[in-house]
């Protein structure tokens, strides 16, 4: 015997709420949403609540990263129009893959660099750190 809407009570249940748990009908039930009637208010409030809290989202940390490559490329062109075949190049980076680090570096300088991308790359990583702790708490 089929089971009967525990909403209504009229019809048969087909579908089961993924937040409460609850058996209801095609007419209580937001297919979208995977919500029963009852539910759908409070997923509205929960979603409103979380774009309060970013609301901006995270599109800020895109454009924060194109802005800050695209002034490094613009540093760039200008060092290298300034310095026309003065001197020598260097260069150092720390890259990343999981937590095992790739140091780099070329040139009479490229210590101090390599150090530097070493001290930007830890800030970066307790940046995170502490972002990710403060979301969960």
């Amino acid at each position: 015997m089929p089971q009967q809407c525990e909403i209504c009570g009229n019809r048969e249940a087909r579908f089961v709420c993924s937040m409460c748990g609850r058996r209801v009908c095609f007419q209580d039930f937001r297919q979208g949403q995977w919500l029963c009637t009852t539910c759908e208010p409070t997923a509205q409030t929960e979603a409103s609540d979380f774009r309060s809290a970013f609301p901006m989202g995270f599109s800020w940390i895109l454009l924060a990263s194109f802005a800050l490559v695209l002034i490094g490329m613009v540093v760039m062109m200008i060092a290298s129009f300034t310095h026309q075949g003065h001197g020598t190049t260097s260069g150092g980076a720390v890259i990343l893959i999981g937590p095992i680090p790739i140091v780099l570096g070329n040139g009479p300088e490229s210590a101090w660099l390599i150090v530097l991308a070493a001290i930007i790359t830890a800030i970066a990583l307790v940046a995170s750190l502490l972002a990710r702790r403060k979301m969960s708490s």
